[in-house]
């Protein structure tokens, strides 16, 4: 269908793109977004948070550099930032701005559990496993941090435990 003028609409149907992991539908609309409004905040963050799932860190930097100026103070920004570096082979920097993420918005399940990614990637399995606890009684609706939580107890040949969050 025709891409709508409206950006609201735009960064909807991003998302439902994006959920139904047709990223590059995602990523025309979250373009045509910034194309009709390039100020728009959301649209920037949902585009460099597609380019990290998709391993393209040198499309993702340039906009997440540009919500510094307005994101610095919030959870968000280093959350997304953090998720970048340690995502992108820079665990030990990403966990530095995952902290930060968490000192400022400590109810922020997402950063919580990234957090917990970055521990593990360091081989710290008991800061992970805190931390995806810590993120899954903030949102027990948080998929992911069961998921890798579940993946981390299968590495530690903890499979009982694995398969509770796998069900969860």
């Amino acid at each position: 269908t025709e891409a709508p003028d409206e950006v609201r609409a735009l960064r909807l149907r991003a998302e439902a793109h994006n959920d139904l992991e047709n990223f590059e539908k995602a990523q025309t609309d979250l373009e045509r977004a910034l194309k009709l409004d390039p100020g728009n905040g959301w649209a920037r963050v949902e585009l460099a948070d597609l380019f990290c799932d998709l391993g393209r860190f040198d499309q993702a930097w340039p906009l997440i550099e540009s919500l510094a100026q307005e994101g610095r103070g919030q959870g968000w920004y280093w959350a997304l930032r953090g998720r970048a570096l340690a995502t992108s082979g820079k665990a030990r920097q990403g966990l530095r701005d995952l902290q930060k993420a968490v000192r400022l918005s400590p109810r922020l399940a997402s950063a919580l559990a990234w957090k917990g990614e970055a521990y593990r990637s360091l081989g710290r399995y008991q800061d992970a496993l805190k931390a995806f606890a810590r993120a899954i009684k903030i949102d027990p609706a948080y998929a992911y941090a069961y998921e890798w939580r579940a993946r981390l107890l299968l590495m530690l040949s903890r499979p009982f435990e694995a398969l509770a969050d796998i069900q969860a």
